[in-house]
């Protein structure tokens, strides 16, 4: 704490001020020091989206948007402002608008996998299981050994009776992890 409060002009030492305050389970001084953050530098992503996850966490959910929305207008192509307002409005029920935030996080978080794996969940889930997939193979020609891509893409293949395209990536999987024993079950199940 002494070594952040030695920084009082920086935002990134009220934010970790306010990680260390949210260890401690004290919301209030977290809330505090990350509303202190923004204060210095309104367009500090981790805070914004630290500050709308601990409201949400302490029943105060509603209360993130906007700050959730400023951060996104202060950086529009930053994939993690857009991933934390995707899953906001997840949580409230605007799928079509949560969707769409969570393709713009996929567009712009290309440095990793993350983004795109989230935008393909999402998709799947709302039913476009080919597009899914696509973004999948997309994710993993950029990051070919990304687990949790290949476990969803290996989960879509199946589902969609490409049996084949199932196991290849269940063998990348088991390759990656041999001793994953849930993974050894699905590669079973798919047969080889």
């Amino acid at each position: 704490r002494a070594a952040q409060e030695s920084n009082p002009d920086r935002p990134e030492s009220h934010y970790n001020i306010g990680i260390l305050e949210v260890s401690l389970r004290r919301f209030k001084q977290a809330e505090d020091a990350f509303h202190r953050a923004l204060e210095i530098d309104p367009a500090f992503v981790p805070a914004a989206v630290n500050l709308a996850n601990l409201l949400q966490s302490t029943g105060r959910d509603a209360e993130g948007e906007p700050i959730l929305r400023a951060i996104v207008a202060e950086r529009p192509e930053d994939p993690s402002a857009r991933l934390a307002l995707g899953f906001w409005l997840t949580r409230t029920g605007q799928r079509e608008a949560a969707l769409d935030e969570l393709r713009r996080a996929a567009e712009y978080g290309t440095a990793a996998p993350r983004f795109g794996y989230v935008y393909a969940v999402a998709l799947a889930d709302s039913g476009d299981t080919a597009e899914a997939m696509r973004v999948l193979e997309e994710t993993l020609e950029r990051f070919p050994y990304d687990r949790d891509s290949l476990i969803a893409l290996a989960v879509y293949e199946q589902q969609a009776g490409n049996l084949a395209a199932a196991r290849e990536h269940a063998a990348l999987l088991l390759e990656l992890e041999p001793n994953d024993a849930s993974i050894r079950d699905f590669v079973n199940q798919l047969g080889r």
